[in-house]
């Protein structure tokens, strides 16, 4: 369902959203100080019309949050903020199945390298090759929480800040952002804390201040006070155009500079696996143990440049799909209200309503961002091969401005993405170039195709929604245990992206081919012997 836009304390109430909306003043889509473009925030003087946007499914929010979910002792249903999970209507060990305790952590720096559940380290590799490791600057301000070890619960922290002297960004800063954020669940049949998902991104930022940026808010929303008489929570101080913020200061999005690599180090819970999503291209992955619980992630890549999608659309103007896309999702009454509408960047609803406005959006997109970030894909695949959670698999990334978002489909031999986007950069001229990576373990592969350990070959191709094929150019290799698959130079609107493997045959040599050995006994019967290769005597015969 479409989010109808209004205050980020009733955006949370309802969804409570994994993702924040990184929104601001329009900026141009280069702009002079290397500010990233982002999607306008502010209210349309028509209040007639409605702002639709795709908003970015990776781009987290910067804090953590605890809340409970279900009934509270006051008998209100929805959700409430717990400040600890020691006390009341927060303390997991008494919710006796009436409530949920649910949330999400920011993991902070690691202070030392044995340390569990933590940001290791973050590099700029720039074109040259040569990695510059960042230091870490500080924690920002705001929302924390205490970690519960005994329970398997993490610190939640707050956005780590870093600099990488030697390795600018395209406005000549050198300050990046790293926003790893988990979400857990107290499993109350395992008396103890769960990790589901998490997301990670890498965002180079340079600093404003003012009095206008404030210290994070967070409260809770009794149910008498809201419109559908259901409990909620709500954050005030949230600036919608930094990535970042605190007392006086805020980030900005930046551009990352042509060219360059980021490499993010993790030490992450080992109930993080399967398969892994993401804005990045060219990507390499390493994996190992580090205790037992956690694993060590190191994953490099190069950003990519995302197109991005505006348009804005009044009651009498809106095009009959969109307006029976909303009537059937139950928000046609609420759009006309001079705010903005929107959906997430990947799933089945971003493919409707992509195509519902690409006629309103002149098929063009209205700007491009730079972004590098992964998370967990949710789900299961129902193909064993492609299954197994207990290790990272694999890792799909794509500069598509929607896409699917789960893990790629088997069928008829192939391994199937689909991706969709506007055909035309901003100009309306020059046609958008699609990327997309696939990286996954070697043996998952030869699993899928019951193949053996000989070398594998691929192919790539991109068809469009009536099977024709599109051009685009498609490198593969393998590498300590990775298959690693890159397509890039096609163009939207909405294509399926194939890749299917195959390993050559390899002739036997009959020479090289050894007879089975054939064993014999000799079996006895008084004085009668008798010599028998089945390896079993014959009734009345015992064996010599």
């Amino acid at each position: 369902m479409a989010r109808v836009g209004g205050t980020l304390k009733r955006l949370i109430a309802a969804a409570c959203a994994t993702f924040i909306l990184v929104l601001g003043a329009a900026l141009p889509v280069s702009a002079d100080n290397g500010d990233a473009y982002s999607i306008p925030s502010t209210t349309l003087d028509d209040k007639a019309a409605t702002r639709f946007f795709i908003a970015e499914d990776n781009a987290t929010q910067f804090y953590s949050e605890h809340i409970a979910r279900g009934t509270n002792s006051a008998g209100e249903t929805g959700d409430w903020w717990c400040s600890d999970y020691s006390s009341g209507d927060c303390n997991p060990f008494k919710a006796n199945g009436k409530y949920l305790v649910t949330g999400f952590n920011v993991l902070p720096a690691c202070q030392s390298t044995g340390q569990n559940d933590c940001v290791a380290g973050l590099s700029i590799v720039t074109p040259d090759g040569v990695p510059h490791p960042a230091n870490f600057v500080r924690q920002i301000d705001g929302l924390k929480f205490a970690a519960d070890l005994a329970h398997g619960l993490t610190e939640g922290s707050t956005v780590s800040l870093w600099d990488a002297p030697g390795a600018p960004d395209a406005g000549g800063n050198t300050t990046y952002a790293v926003n790893t954020r988990i979400k857990f669940t107290f499993n109350e049949t395992l008396g103890r804390y769960v990790t589901e998902s998490m997301v990670a991104t890498v965002a180079p930022y340079r600093l404003v201040t003012g009095n206008q940026y404030m210290a994070l808010n967070a409260y809770s929303i009794p149910a008498s006070k809201d419109l559908h008489g259901r409990a909620g929570t709500g954050i005030d101080g949230v600036a919608h155009d930094c990535i970042w913020n605190e007392q006086g200061k805020c980030g900005v999005l930046q551009e990352f500079a042509a060219g360059d690599r980021a490499k993010l180090s993790l030490h992450i819970s080992n109930q993080i696996g399967g398969w892994f999503k993401g804005r990045m291209a060219l990507p390499t992955i390493s994996v190992q143990k580090l205790s037992d619980t956690n694993n060590a992630i190191e994953v490099e890549a190069d950003p990519v440049s995302v197109p991005r999608m505006e348009a804005i659309v009044t009651k009498e103007s809106a095009p009959a799909n969109v307006v029976d896309l909303y009537q059937h999702s139950g928000l046609y009454g609420a759009l006309w209200s001079g705010e903005s509408a929107f959906t997430t960047s990947e799933g089945e609803e971003a493919f409707k309503y992509l195509d519902a406005f690409r006629g309103a959006a002149k098929d063009t997109a209205v700007g491009t961002t730079s972004m590098w970030s992964f998370a967990t894909v949710q789900g299961t695949s129902q193909i064993d091969c492609l299954a197994d959670k207990s290790r990272v698999l694999g890792f799909v990334s794509t500069n598509s401005m929607v896409y699917d978002g789960g893990i790629p489909t088997f069928e008829n031999g192939s391994l199937n993405y689909r991706v969709a986007g506007m055909h035309y950069l901003p100009g309306g001229t020059e046609p958008v170039q699609g990327s997309y990576d696939l990286v996954m373990r070697s043996d998952a592969a030869r699993c899928l195709y019951h193949f053996t350990s000989a070398p594998l070959q691929a192919s790539v191709s991109v068809f469009t929604e009536g099977g024709s094929e599109k051009v685009a150019v498609s490198t593969m290799n393998e590498h300590d245990g990775w298959l690693m698959l890159s397509s890039k130079g096609f163009t939207f609107s909405n294509p399926t992206i194939r890749v299917k493997l195959s390993q050559a045959s390899t002739a036997t040599n009959p020479a090289q081919v050894s007879k089975p050995s054939t064993k014999t006994i000799t079996c006895v019967k008084g004085k009668t012997k008798k010599t028998v290769s089945a390896g079993v005597c014959p009734k009345g015969y015992k064996k010599a």
